[in-house]
């Protein structure tokens, strides 16, 4: 698995399984709280996963 920058700020990263669709997906935590979740679509898709902590 390859990763893009930006990854220092995340004080968790866990691979749980995926949203259905076959590929691996990546949940994430930022050293401010805010969760995000990485679909494993093959593109930049980081997107937040809920309200910051």
């Amino acid at each position: 698995m390859r990763f893009g920058g930006g990854w220092n700020a995340m004080t968790s990263v866990s691979g749980p399984g995926d949203n259905g669709d076959g590929h691996m997906d990546v949940l994430a935590r930022q050293s401010t709280g805010q969760p995000w979740v990485c679909p494993g679509n093959g593109t930049d898709g980081r997107q937040r996963a809920g309200p910051a902590g």
